[in-house]
């Protein structure tokens, strides 16, 4: 006999499960996967629940918006690139589908070390412990350069990184989202935070540079939503 007091369950209040209201049902469930069968059979097949439902709403909200002729605004941050997703962006903007990208600053990082090298993404773990992490410097000199040659121009800190990687033909082009909204004449905005990115800790680093083309990309995506 335990030396602790518990709880007596003789006297707790119970339920039918059978009558109780419910949030899942068999109808939502998904339907099994067979040979032969198409990705839009895929996702119509996936359950009325959650996430999966929240995929099929937003795919139906840019659809509407396309027949409607309006914008479609796409905000993204760096895992979205650094995991491969550009590509698959990339062509749903050739589609007509997506009509601006708003990045931040890793974005615009990996999808440069992705069109220049082919490769991206270093080991944080290991290059933090040697003080190497984020101290690639052809990364950063893109990067810093485009910042200012933004502000020289009076142009936006995206589209600017974008017309560097194809005026410079980068050998993996058709693997960057900037380059390619580039090519598209889509607006693309890079959207910064002093001291974020690990541009940001090269002597070539210019925070007014970065601030002033980072607040004009700013102007054009309210420009976009407003």
């Amino acid at each position: 006999m335990s030396r602790f007091k518990a709880i007596d369950l003789r006297g707790v209040k119970t339920y039918s499960a059978a009558e109780r209201p419910s949030k899942v049902s068999t109808d939502e469930v998904a339907l099994p996967p067979r040979a032969g069968m198409t990705m839009r059979e895929f996702l119509l097949g996936l359950p009325h629940i959650l996430k999966a439902d929240d995929l099929k709403a937003v795919a139906r909200a840019v659809v509407q918006a396309k027949k409607l002729g309006k914008p479609v605004l796409v905000m993204l941050g760096g895992h979205v690139i650094k995991t491969g997703c550009a590509p698959i962006l990339a062509g749903l903007a050739d589609a007509g589908f997506f009509t601006h990208f708003a990045y931040n600053g890793s974005a615009a990082i990996h999808d440069t070390e992705l069109a220049r090298f082919g490769h991206t993404s270093e080991d944080v773990a290991a290059q933090l412990a040697d003080g190497s992490f984020g101290m690639a410097s052809d990364t950063a000199a893109l990067v810093n350069e485009a910042a200012k040659v933004a502000r020289e121009r009076g142009d936006g800190f995206g589209e600017t990184v974008g017309r560097l990687l194809v005026e410079e033909q980068a050998p993996h082009l058709d693997r960057a989202l900037l380059a390619h909204c580039h090519t598209l004449g889509l607006p693309y905005t890079l959207h910064v935070a002093i001291g974020t990115d690990i541009v940001h800790q090269h002597p070539g680093a210019d925070g007014e540079a970065i601030g002033e083309a980072s607040f004009l990309d700013f102007r054009i995506f309210t420009a976009t939503v407003a």
